[in-house]
C-alpha cells in the first residue's frame, strides 16, 4: 500500500487502497523521454505508452531491487509541470508532482513512498544495483553496436557540403594492434563489400600504432541513420537502437566506448583505490551510459569536470568505483586491448579491495528543479 485512495465502484465511497496494484494511481506520470528500467534494457516511458506495451515486464523495486511487475495499461497524460530530482551520484529522475518515489528523510530513518513534491534536498532515494538485462542480441546487432560505440568514442562521421569529396564518410581511429584488429574484423562483417582505406598516422610516441580506417558512400547511410551518428560531440547520446538491442549488444557498445574514451585508474598503494572511468564532453551521453550501466546492475557515478581553457568543453566522467561494480564491469563488458584488460584485472584484485555495494544503494538528493 502506498497511501492513495480510490472510489469503490460498488459502494461509490472513497476507500483507502490496500495495495499498490489493484487500484494503481492513474494520473502520476513521467516525461516521454524518462527511462524505465526493464529486463530488456532502459526504455522511454513514452514508447511504452504510445506502443501500448501491455504485459511488458518492468523492475519495480521489490525483492531488494530484483522484483518486477507487468504493464497493465498505458495512457498519455497531456502536458503537466515536471520536477527533476538530481542525486549526488548524477542520476536524474524526472516526474510529475504526484509521482511516488521511495525515499527517507535522513540516513537510516523510516523510509517509504513519497510524492515528488514532498521531497527536499538532503533526503535520500534508493537505487537498485540488482537489475539485469535478459534480452538476447543477434550477432549482427553485437557487431553494429561495437562499431557505433567506437565511432562515438574515437571516430568521425560526416558529409562535407563543399570540396571535391562530398560523400558520406565514416572513419575509425585505433592506437594499437588489438584495437585495429577488433575494429577491422567488425568493419569487414558489417560493411561487407564496401571499400575501405587504412592509413597509418605518424606520432611522437613509439608505443602507439595509430591507424585510421575510412569508408565512403551511400551504402553507409542506413547504419549511420540507424545509430544516429551524424551529431556533434557535445550532442552525442546513446542511440535508441542500442537500448533496444539486448544484453550482448549493450556490452559490445559499452566495451567499445570505454576502450576508445575510457581508462582504469589505479591509485597509490596507500589509498588502494581504483575505478573505471569514461570521459565525454556530452552530459547526455554520460547520463545514458550511467542508465544503461545501472540497468545492467553496475553502479556508476557522474562527476562534472572543470575546464578553464578557452574553446574547450566541460568534461563529464562516468566512474565505476565500488569493488563489486568493477568486477561486474569486467565480467559483463571488459576492454578490447590487452593492456587495459590487465589494468582492469588488477583493479579487481586484492591490491585494490574497495567497498561493496548493498543491493539497494541510498543516494542523497542534491537539488530539485522545476523543468516546465
Amino acid at each position: 500500500a502506498q497511501g492513495h485512495y480510490y472510489v469503490d465502484p460498488k459502494t461509490k465511497h472513497m476507500t483507502k487502497a490496500s495495495n499498490a496494484f489493484e487500484h494503481p494511481q492513474p494520473h502520476a506520470c513521467q516525461p516521454y523521454h524518462a527511462l524505465i528500467s526493464t529486463p530488456q534494457g532502459p526504455m522511454p516511458i513514452g514508447d511504452i505508452a504510445t506502443r501500448q506495451l501491455i504485459g511488458l515486464e518492468v523492475f519495480d523495486g521489490r525483492d531488494h531491487g530484483r522484483g518486477t511487475t507487468c504493464v497493465v495499461a498505458g495512457k498519455m497524460n497531456g502536458r503537466k509541470p515536471v520536477f527533476r530530482i538530481v542525486l549526488k551520484n548524477g542520476v536524474c529522475v524526472e516526474a510529475t508532482a504526484d509521482h511516488l518515489v521511495y525515499a527517507l528523510d535522513v540516513r537510516r530513518s523510516e523510509e517509504g513512498w513519497r510524492r515528488v513534491d514532498e521531497l527536499a534536498p538532503g533526503m535520500r532515494m534508493q537505487l537498485s544495483t540488482q537489475t539485469v538485462v535478459s534480452k538476447e542480441s543477434g550477432a549482427c546487432e553485437i557487431d553494429e553496436a561495437a562499431l557505433a560505440g567506437w565511432l562515438q568514442g574515437d571516430g568521425f562521421v560526416g558529409q562535407y557540403r563543399e570540396g571535391t569529396n562530398r560523400s558520406l564518410t565514416v572513419e575509425f581511429m585505433t592506437i594499437d594492434k588489438d584495437e585495429f584488429n577488433f575494429v577491422l574484423d567488425r568493419v569487414q562483417r558489417v560493411f561487407a563489400g564496401v571499400h575501405y582505406h587504412v592509413r597509418t598516422v605518424e606520432t611522437r610516441s613509439p608505443d602507439l600504432d595509430v591507424r585510421r580506417i575510412r569508408l565512403y558512400g551511400e551504402a553507409l547511410r542506413p547504419f549511420v541513420e540507424k545509430y544516429e551518428l551524424l551529431r556533434s560531440d557535445a550532442d552525442l547520446a546513446m542511440p535508441a537502437a542500442i537500448r533496444a538491442a539486448g544484453r550482448q549488444a549493450h556490452a559490445a557498445y559499452l566495451s567499445a566506448l570505454f576502450q576508445a574514451d575510457g581508462t582504469v585508474r589505479l591509485r597509490s598503494r596507500s589509498s588502494r583505490t581504483a575505478d573505471v572511468v569514461l570521459t565525454t564532453v556530452s552530459q547526455q551521453l554520460a547520463l545514458d551510459v550511467q542508465a544503461l550501466l545501472l540497468n545492467l546492475g553496475i553502479y556508476a557515478r557522474i562527476q562534472r569536470g572543470v575546464e578553464t581553457r578557452e574553446n574547450r568543453r566541460t568534461p563529464y566522467f562516468v566512474s565505476i568505483g565500488y569493488a563489486d561494480a568493477r568486477a561486474r564491469f569486467r565480467d559483463l563488458i571488459g576492454f578490447v586491448s590487452e593492456d587495459k584488460r590487465k589494468k582492469l584485472e588488477a583493479s579487481c584484485s586484492n591490491r585494490f579491495p574497495g567497498k561493496q555495494l548493498p543491493s539497494l544503494r541510498e543516494e542523497v538528493i542534491e537539488r530539485i528543479e522545476a523543468v516546465g
